[in-house]
């Protein structure tokens, strides 16, 4: 059986010690680094797009991951969530159901949002292509 003089084993345990200060100090600065990239992400998103067509056609994406809006003619409401690739989820979207003669209620069948270039392309849930809302 090997034994440690005093000295040798306080050498070592400081040293395991100071590794692992090293690796936790690593992973609090990676996962501050991914934060930064999340919250700069979700600068780009959060805020109002709408639509002139039909007028007052919008969603706001709130920081909080909840998105209200309205299709011209109906209220709606819900959250969303970063995806791979600029794609938006919305999720739990509900609208009012009030009867507006002539409003295309479109945007009532969002179910994601991709943005490129300050343009978010509404799809449905099939995918097809509803719209796109502006800044």
């Amino acid at each position: 059986m090997t034994t440690l003089h005093p000295t040798a084993h306080g050498a070592a345990t400081t040293a395991i010690r100071s590794g692992f200060a090293a690796l936790g100090l690593l992973a609090a600065l990676s996962l501050s680094g991914c934060s930064t990239y999340a919250e700069d992400a979700a600068a780009v998103v959060t805020g109002t797009w709408s639509s002139d067509q039909p007028p007052g056609a919008e969603l706001t994406l709130g920081p909080d991951g909840k998105v209200t809006g309205s299709d011209g003619c109906n209220s709606l409401s819900g959250t969303w969530s970063a995806g791979q690739k600029g794609v938006i989820t919305l999720a739990e979207l509900s609208a009012t159901e009030m009867f507006c003669e002539g409003v295309d209620t479109w945007l009532t069948g969002a179910a994601t949002l991709t943005i490129a270039d300050g343009v978010a392309t509404v799809a449905d849930q099939a995918g097809t292509e509803l719209g796109t809302l502006h800044r």
